[in-house]
């Protein structure tokens, strides 16, 4: 096995979720969810060591910081196994909070990161369009935004206003995106839908279709063709003489010539609606 397909294989595993779920759009974002994980906690991982080795002199708030990476890491680690159970929803929800709560708690207590977090703070807002509802999106931006309101109006930096500008104009346009999105998969699904309809009606024609000409075949006799007041030419038989109580001759039963049987078959219409009566028999 090549390299590549061992991290293929490696990728699957780690991403494949629970045998329980049944639906594909169920199994799509467990999947999803679970790629994404694994790429937070390894960004949270390297930012960890980083953090780590980048001085041998600490201040306070960097030890803070340290440990709200540690637990970030640990958060999203058991958030990571809890996606691939049949709860991948509440996973889905974990991660936003998580996240949302990492970056502004990082935020409080080292305000000079507002600007780098902003970024960060847009990502969280994709990942929920991504995992949940368009309304569940909605809330998610109001509220990475709203801090930053409430903490331009004590320090009025310049900064903090840039931010709050930046986060309004892209999350606007995510929501109107994933809005798009949404708005796309509902016509794809309604067109799937009126596909399977037109499909039913055309299985169910060839099935009455079939079942009449398996009817047809059935009741054959030793009919002869003969031509009705339409001057089109129907098949008739004695089975269907003897259910119209018709008579009709044992001469032209047994006939097979089509113009002999068409010039001596007048008097078996008197009925005007006998072609009518056995379509609706067949």
């Amino acid at each position: 096995m090549n390299p590549t397909q061992y991290f293929e294989n490696l990728w699957q595993q780690l991403t494949r979720p629970h045998p329980s779920l049944e639906y594909p759009d169920a199994k799509r974002q467990a999947r999803l969810l679970t790629s994404l994980l694994i790429l937070f906690v390894g960004l949270t991982l390297v930012s960890f060591v980083l953090s780590v080795e980048v001085s041998n002199q600490r201040r306070l708030v960097q030890y803070i910081e340290l440990g709200l990476i540690f637990l970030v890491l640990i958060g999203l680690s058991v958030i990571y196994r809890l996606s691939r159970s049949p709860y991948y929803k509440l996973a889905a929800r974990l991660a936003v909070i998580l996240t949302f709560l990492g970056i502004y708690t990082s935020i409080i207590v080292d305000s000079s990161v507002i600007g780098g977090y902003a970024v960060y703070l847009v990502v969280v807002v994709l990942l929920s369009g991504l995992l949940l509802s368009l309304r569940t999106t909605i809330i998610i931006a109001i509220l990475s935004t709203l801090p930053l309101l409430i903490l331009w109006g004590f320090l009025r930096q310049d900064e903090i206003l840039y931010s709050i500008l930046f986060l309004a104009f892209v999350n606007t346009l995510l929501v109107l995106s994933i809005h798009h999105r949404n708005q796309l998969e509902a016509d794809h699904q309604q067109e799937l839908q009126n596909r399977m309809a037109d499909g039913k009606k055309i299985h169910d024609e060839l099935q009455r279709t079939t079942q009449r000409l398996s009817t047809l075949i059935e009741n054959l006799q030793d009919g002869v063709l003969v031509e009705n007041e339409h001057r089109k030419i129907v098949l008739v038989n004695e089975a269907f003489c003897k259910l119209f109580m018709i008579a009709v001759s044992p001469q032209l039963l047994i006939g097979n010539d089509c113009r002999e049987a068409t010039e001596s078959s007048g008097h078996l219409f008197v009925d005007p609606n006998f072609n009518e009566r056995v379509d609706a028999i067949l």
